[in-house]
């Protein structure tokens, strides 16, 4: 069984390392466990959360230094850093014939959970809910075949949660649908598809094969044991009449307007425990890729 991902402070590391490049974050220090990136406007305002700042900046026709986004991906990186940022500042100031103030910068650490980690995770998520791309090794006399990817979460929600990811890809030639289809080019390296058009034999539209994608997935779900929605609403009809059997036994000697607002409380209780129990299924879907695979002629 494999571990979870993005759980040890190098893949952490290895993840921002990733996406700043993307992003064309250039990296002006990198120590152990511990980056500084300088951001592009764009970024800055994806990982921040001033949007009245930006929108003075913008409105005003000013112009601001790059922001410097400095990361720790350890506790004892976060400590060395700042020791070593304050002593920069303090040494700075030593240096002049007058004192000045000099904010002191400061080293974040990056966790699961944390603001930033969870506002790059957004950002990721934002940026790649489309792409369109094929391998970056070309080979000669090979035809270019379209695939429509799609990735989803599905939710199976009652009283507790569980998370299933699906991936399915279909052929725009012949509409052959593939299960687990991320899985199968996640480790082909992939670059962005420019050309405004690829002459392609497609026999189906994207809109066609997503509903296509759609029937499987139901079909899919429709196979799927669901003892646990049964579980579930039998525990929902066990707690219902639980609360009315409750409220009965105080409508006793109670006044007009004392019994409607028993009617309220209770009805309240019912709602909430239709919230806790109902069981459903929601399908999210987190991308949508046209994929350009190359077969031989």
């Amino acid at each position: 069984m494999t571990s979870a991902p993005l759980r040890t402070s190098e893949e952490l590391m290895k993840f921002c390392d990733d996406y700043f490049a993307l992003c064309q974050a250039r990296v002006l220090c990198a120590h152990s466990d511990y980056r500084e990136y300088e951001l592009p406007v764009e970024v800055e305002k994806e990982l921040t959360d001033r949007p009245f700042f930006w929108a003075w900046i913008e409105q005003t026709g000013q112009t601001v230094p790059p922001t410097i986004l400095r990361l720790a991906f350890t506790v004892e990186a976060a400590d060395r850093e700042n020791r070593y940022l304050r002593r920069q500042v303090e040494e700075k100031q030593a240096a002049m014939a007058r004192p000045t103030f000099i904010p002191i910068p400061k080293s974040e650490l990056l966790t699961l959970g944390s603001f930033r980690l969870t506002r790059i995770f957004a950002s990721v998520e934002q940026k790649g809910k489309y792409a369109r791309v094929r391998p970056k090794i070309k080979t000669e006399n090979t035809h270019l075949v379209p695939w429509l990817m799609l990735n989803l979460v599905i939710s199976y929600r009652s009283d507790f949660l569980r998370q299933e990811f699906v991936s399915y890809g279909l052929c725009l030639e012949n509409e052959q649908i593939i299960e687990n289809f991320f899985n199968l080019i996640r480790h082909i390296p992939m670059e962005p598809v420019l050309d405004p058009d690829i002459p392609s034999r497609t026999v189906i539209s994207t809109v066609k094969a997503t509903d296509a994608i759609r029937r499987r997935i139901l079909q899919y779900l429709h196979q799927q044991a669901h003892d646990w929605a049964l579980a579930a609403s039998q525990q929902w009809v066990d707690e219902v009449a639980q609360i009315e059997t409750y409220y009965q036994s105080l409508t006793s000697d109670k006044d007009t307007h004392e019994l409607m607002l028993l009617e309220i409380e209770k009805q309240h209780k019912l709602q909430q425990l239709e919230k806790r129990y109902r069981p459903h299924i929601a399908v999210e879907s987190k991308q949508a890729a046209l994929i350009f695979l190359p077969i031989r002629n």
